[in-house]
């Protein structure tokens, strides 16, 4: 037919209906509608040859419509018709008069109407071509077929229950599935011929089984599952009106249909291997049409094919014996620019659809005018805001289903269509308080709604690619707004809660519903410019100007987002930065930067990068310089000053290359706050401009830092996990050793003088949040905790780089530290001890290791002379503790007193009558040297208050000294341990916890030992080497 050439399609039905496919969306907007003479009932009119090759997309449409191939009488005088019947005739409408009166409820039945189709939902037949796959399971190995009971039971042993989807959650639920699964990933096929069956065979036969002509380019196909189904076994896949009835008898159950796991899938292929089996039907629906699909008797050696499109409802019916072997396919869309396939349905449900809002756009609704002039429809399905961040591609089933009919419905027409969740919240009081108002409880009644507070608000706004309208605004609408009316009268709400706080006592009732909005493209502004939603709504529109081409409209929105622009809305900064480089638009770029403040922490350093490239170093060099204050952060200044120079222009390279000398100059000059984040940065400053940079321009200031310690600690281990690849001098002074790099001078003194410094700083511990068990503190200090942590650090690091000098700088230091040495050893030396220990046995180091051997030493003559001490004198041998009581069995007087006489306390008083006081008291008398006592005659009974004399108690408080004293030595090791550390001074150390003798030793020896292995650190370290070199058995 050539261009321009009328035709005439002869139909059936008053309305024009055609079948719409995945190739053409929405055909219905190019054809143009002509009514003649009843001998042809209602025919139509094409003149375009793209509808005429789009009809050829949709199989078998020659026998749905009839060519005629003689004139039409009167179709050229009807071209000249006027142009609102041909709108009517467009959508299949009838020119007769509208008598609808309510558009909600108008728009809920063709909403809810039967949007059905004839054929191609499914396909399903045997494929006698199908070759043996040779499958292979990881676990059980090569798989025979047909399958064997042995084998079957062999892949259940290495499968997982099969999940579904509900809602926005993946369950597994053996009621309603199941059925076991495996994963592709540990599925495979040595045979290379099943590879080209799938490719050959499979997809050509589903593509055509399915109705949908041949494509050009064929879809991809991805195995999903293998699926395996034993006696039983079931997967019950059921429709919304059945799914909403078993939600109030199953509670934990709710409407599922399958969910796209990649984006373009459009169809399931599912291959039934030879495996014999009985019953297993499978049962496709869609509409009100249901086809069973049995192919048990052919299944011990044939082959089985089935397919249907993602949105079609399927069960698979339990398998009554034998093994069903199934694998599932994903037929994927691939070809950009085109939409993925889809169920044909344009029916006269949607002729319907598009009759409605044809008459709501013309006004013809004149009894009910809408708040905001749009709708909001329940979808069947909730969505989170992640899913409905994907659009309309994260839809399911019948939601995917319904919203592609109203797009091409609504298309042309000037509708625009979003998805968002709706909050429907309901305050109520609570019934007691309603009783005494007399407020009845019937919902329905209009004092029980006054007495009630209603929020209904829309979030999560999208369009129907999924990008946000609103940002994280909000709007408020009405229940004249809700298709369908009064949604949640007997629904079961998502949350209740009752809220105290307020008078009268409410309860709270929380719905969440995910909704489709419908409104027309002249009402959008008026409902989302207001408030804050209005600037998220403008770069919205924004987003869909042409870059190439802004209009009038455009710049007035840009200057109006601009003038609201602040330090506080990073995010709409963000967008209108990337909308300046998408538009190429400097000026505006210079806006958004000068409203926005830490640039680099808004836009990141890759945008700012690519500013440079889109606008050239020239045009961004003023407002570069301005954004790096010395209050920004070294690590951040230098990784983007240096991150400009590759990306430079070749003719301002040069240029850029000084710019950036300059800066990373003033960058280093005003280093004096640095943080682990800076470490990268300096050591790669290192490696290009060698160590005596480091040294000459980085350590004074470090030295200097008081309150540098975490970031002295990392960058010395940096630097020592670095050491092989810092240069002397920058690579480019020295070409020829450039990969001779070895450990220098430089580095070893740095490394040494950064441990020093931190070695100053173990005590310098401020501002450090106190540490809680329940409602008391711990016993240690949260300072001196980070004290004992700190000096930890210091010595494994000194470990590791093998500069011990700043650990006898450190001991020394904790030993000269001002207060006494009871506090001493209470608050930091006894607890140090575990640590060290842990850390010298996770080293493989011996206690005897210098200079921490030495350490120990001291801990330990100075825990024996100043704590524990001399033991008290006593003045006869006879003065011991001992029981005094009289040992008969029941004396509990006597049994009291001799706990009494072992323990610490000084004085007891015990309450006694007459006989068992007199015995006590002669019990009393018999040990003078360890109490007195004296009887309180008044109360009853009378009282015996017992004291000990002053050397038994002098004599119990040493020894409680002694017992800690040899808790304090096992918390460094045992005696073989202590006998190595201590030497010669072990016996001394013996006598004292005995009490022979006192243990001599004095501070000031301490001092001078300290300070002579000090002195002695160079040959210290060269043992530690040495012992490390032993260790290893080099």
């Amino acid at each position: 037919m050539r261009h321009g050439e009328r035709r005439t399609c002869k139909l059936t039905k008053r309305f024009t209906v055609l079948k719409s496919t995945h190739i053409c969306p929405a055909p219905l907007s190019n054809l143009k509608g002509r009514k003649t003479t009843a001998d042809y009932g209602c025919s139509l009119w094409l003149s375009s040859p793209i509808i005429w090759q789009q009809l050829h997309h949709f199989k078998g449409w020659e026998r749905r419509i009839t060519i005629p191939t003689r004139p039409i009488p009167g179709t050229t005088a009807d071209t000249d018709k006027d142009s609102n019947d041909d709108d009517e005739e467009e959508d299949g409408g009838s020119s007769e008069p509208f008598e609808g009166k309510d558009l909600r409820e108008d728009l809920e039945e063709a909403l809810q109407g039967d949007f059905d189709f004839e054929d191609f939902f499914y396909y399903g037949a045997l494929a006698p071509t199908a070759p043996n796959p040779c499958l292979s399971i990881e676990g059980p190995g090569r798989v025979g077929l047909p399958l064997s009971a042995r084998d079957a039971r062999a892949i259940i042993d290495v499968c997982a229950r099969a999940t579904f989807g509900i809602g926005s959650q993946t369950v597994v639920n053996s009621k309603f599935r199941d059925t076991w699964e495996i994963e592709p990933s540990k599925v495979k096929f040595e045979n290379p011929a099943w590879t080209r069956f799938i490719h050959d065979y499979m997809i050509p036969t589903v593509w055509q089984g399915l109705g949908m002509a041949a494509a050009t380019v064929p879809p991809k196909c991805e195995l999903h599952k293998l699926l395996l189904y034993e006696p039983g076994s079931q997967w019950v896949m059921l429709c919304l009106p059945l799914l909403l009835s078993l939600t109030r008898t199953f509670a934990s159950f709710l409407p599922h249909q399958d969910t796209e796991k990649e984006n373009g899938i459009f169809a399931r292929a599912t291959i039934i291997l030879p495996s014999p089996y009985t019953g297993g039907e499978v049962h496709v629906s869609h509409s009100s049409t249901t086809k069973v699909l049995a192919f048990a008797s052919d299944s011990l050696v044939s082959t089985t094919l089935l397919a249907w499109y993602t949105g079609v409802v399927h069960e698979v019916k339990p398998v009554k014996s034998g093994y069903c072997l199934a694998l599932s396919y994903d037929l994927i869309h691939t070809v950009p620019g085109i939409p993925k396939p889809v169920l044909p349905d344009v029916n006269e449900a949607v002729s319907q659809l598009r009759h409605v809002l044809r008459n709501w756009q013309k006004s013809a609704y004149k009894s009910e005018k809408l708040p905001g002039d749009f709708v909001t429809y329940l979808l069947n399905h909730k969505y989170s805001e992640a899913n409905l961040q994907q659009g309309q591609k994260s839809l399911k089933g019948t939601d995917a289903h319904l919203v592609t009919n109203v797009e091409a419905s609504a298309q042309g027409l000037g509708y625009n269509l979003y998805l968002a969740n709706l909050e429907y919240c309901v305050t109520e009081p609570e019934r007691r308080w309603r009783r005494i108002s007399g407020t009845p409880d019937d919902s329905d009644s209009d004092d029980y709604r006054r007495c009630c507070k209603i929020g209904l608000t829309l979030k999560d706004f999208v369009d129907l690619e999924g990008s946000s309208v609103i940002g994280n605004n909000s709007i408020a609408v009405s229940e004249g707004n809700l298709i369908p009316k009064k949604p949640f009268e007997g629904a079961a709400p998502d949350h209740s809660s009752y809220q105290k706080d307020i008078s009268p006592r409410s309860l709270v009732k929380s719905y969440r519903r995910s909704v489709l909005i419908i409104i027309h493209e002249e009402n959008v502004e008026g409902m989302m410019h207001t408030g804050e939603r209005g600037a998220d709504f403008t770069l919205y529109c924004l987003g869909k100007a042409d870059p190439n081409n802004l209009s009038a409209k455009d710049r007035r929105m840009v200057n109006s987002v601009l003038i609201s622009l602040n330090a506080d809305h990073k995010s709409n900064a963000a967008t209108m930065f990337e909308y300046a480089l998408k538009w190429k638009d400097i000026e505006i770029w210079k806006m958004v930067v000068k409203k926005s403040d830490s640039l680099i922490a808004t836009f990141g350093v890759e945008r700012l990068v690519d500013a440079l490239k889109v606008f050239g170093f020239e045009s961004v060099r003023q407002t570069f310089e301005d954004m790096l204050p010395p209050t920004l952060g070294f690590g951040a200044r230098v990784e983007f000053i240096q991150a400009l120079a590759p990306h430079a222009e070749a003719d301002e390279s040069d240029i850029v290359q000084a710019w950036t000398e300059i800066q990373t100059n003033r960058a280093v000059a005003s280093f004096h706050s640095p943080s682990k984040e800076d470490i990268p940065i300096l050591i790669s400053m290192g490696q290009v401009r060698g160590s005596e940079f480091l040294v000459k321009e980085i350590l004074p200031q470090l030295t200097n830092n008081t309150s540098s310690f975490e970031f002295v600690i990392a960058f010395v281990k940096a630097l020592h996990e670095n050491k092989g690849s810092i240069p002397e001098q920058p690579p480019s002074l020295n070409p020829d050793g450039a990969n001779d790099v070895v450990v220098t001078p430089n580095m070893t003194n740095m490394i040494e003088t950064l441990l020093n410094a931190a070695a100053a700083q173990w005590s310098s511990v401020v501002n450090v949040v106190p540490n809680h068990e329940g409602r008391y503190f711990v016993k240690q200090s949260p300072i001196e905790t980070a004290k004992i942590q700190r000096i930890i650090s210091i010595i494994e690091t000194c470990l590791l780089t093998t500069h011990m000098t700043a650990c006898n700088k450190l001991f020394l230091s904790i030993l000269k530290m001002p207060e006494t040495p009871t506090r001493k050893f209470r608050i930091l030396y006894t607890p140090l001890i575990p640590q060290l220990r842990n850390l010298m046995n996770s080293k493989a180091i011996d206690l005897c290791f210098p200079p921490i051997s030495e350490f120990l030493q001291l801990l330990v003559g100075s825990y024996l002379r100043d704590v524990l001490g001399a033991p008290p004198p006593t003045n006869t041998s006879r003065t011991r503790v001992r029981k005094i009581g009289c040992k008969r069995r029941l004396c509990y007087g006597c049994d009291d007193l001799d706990r009494f006489i072992l323990s610490n306390k000084k004085m007891d008083h015990f309450p006694l009558v007459y006989k068992e006081r007199l015995h006590l008291e002669a019990q009393l008398c018999t040990a003078p040297d360890l109490v007195s006592f004296v009887t309180l005659r008044f109360g009853s009974p009378y009282r015996v208050q017992v004291t000990k004399v002053p050397q038994i108690v002098a004599l119990q408080e040493w020894e409680g000294k002694a017992a800690d004293a040899k808790e304090f030595l096992l918390s460094i090791g045992d005696d073989s341990a202590l006998e190595r550390l201590m030497g010669n001074r072990f016996e001394d150390v013996q006598k004292a916890l005995s009490g022979a003798q006192p243990f001599i030793f004095t501070v000031g020896d301490a001092e001078r030992r300290a300070s002579t292995q000090a002195r002695t650190n160079t040959k210290s370290v060269v043992g530690v080497k040495r012992k490390r070199k032993n260790a290893t058995g080099n």
